[in-house]
């Protein structure tokens, strides 16, 4: 059965793109008037950022209306805003790609842009000395389709949020293995042959499950492809990965410390 997506998590989706862009981007949720706040004018810019404007329940998706901004600072002269106008939108078109690409890539859930976006120019929208464009976009999410896949507080474990080290690509351009460490100490670990490049493909590897066939080169389902069986992965959107583990996996491994994930290339 399918099971809903919460508002949440279509944010966790969202803020992937920005660690898979170059440059890197910055990346806030809100509404408009947060885009004068102190904490955004601090923000790192380009900044792409997603409004919530609507949300309807249409027979079995949910429909999500999103405005989502891209914007950048202008220098006092406005020497570069061209330059800026041109890049913010190529940006959020990079962004609508990333969006249509990515359904059913993380889990079950199905992404999908139903409308034709209209990208509209802005300057000092917000916040002053900024230019660049928002779209305005209707993104459709599985929802559920009967009683019984509603999360009762009774028949559904809470969760507690593990994370990685902030990931070096440069440094270090492949990963495929994580080590569950409490306190600093190596408790378990999973592994895979081959390596991923970016954060996307490899938060897509670390909620694969064991391979059907079997990868000759790793058939221990207890050390190969078990990334699974400690929670989901998600992109965190800082560099680091963050794996939603149920509480008595996490006391399994650690009660009473600290987890952490090490994730490497072995």
């Amino acid at each position: 059965m399918a099971n809903q997506r919460s508002y949440n998590q279509v944010i966790d989706f969202l803020s992937g793109f920005t660690s898979s862009t170059l440059p890197q981007k910055s990346f806030g949720t809100g509404f408009r008037f947060d885009l004068n706040t102190s904490q955004t004018i601090n923000q790192v810019y380009p900044l792409i950022y997603v409004q919530p404007t609507s949300h309807q329940i249409l027979n079995w998706v949910q429909r999500y209306s999103l405005r989502i901004y891209c914007l950048d600072i202008k220098e006092k002269d406005s020497s570069n805003e061209r330059d800026i106008i041109s890049d913010c939108l190529q940006t959020l078109n990079d962004l609508f790609k990333y969006i249509q690409n990515n359904v059913n890539q993380i889990t079950d859930f199905d992404y999908q842009i139903i409308n034709q976006p209209l990208s509209v120019p802005v300057t000092n929208y917000g916040v002053e000395f900024t230019s660049g464009w928002y779209m305005d976009v209707d993104l459709e999410v599985t929802i559920n389709d009967g009683d019984c896949d509603i999360a009762l507080v009774s028949e559904t474990e809470e969760t507690i949020s593990v994370y990685s080290q902030v990931l070096d690509f440069e440094l270090f351009p492949l990963y495929n293995s994580i080590g569950y460490e409490c306190d600093g100490n190596r408790i378990e670990s999973c592994y895979s042959p081959g390596g991923q490049p970016n954060i996307i493909d490899l938060v897509v590897l670390f909620n694969t499950g064991f391979p059907d066939p079997a990868d000759p080169s790793c058939s221990d389902p207890t050390f190969c492809y078990c990334w699974t069986d400690y929670g989901t992965y998600y992109d965190n959107g800082d560099g680091t990965i963050r794996c939603e583990m149920p509480v008595s996996v996490y006391n399994t491994l650690c009660s009473g410390g600290t987890l952490t994930l090490e994730v490497i290339y072995d």
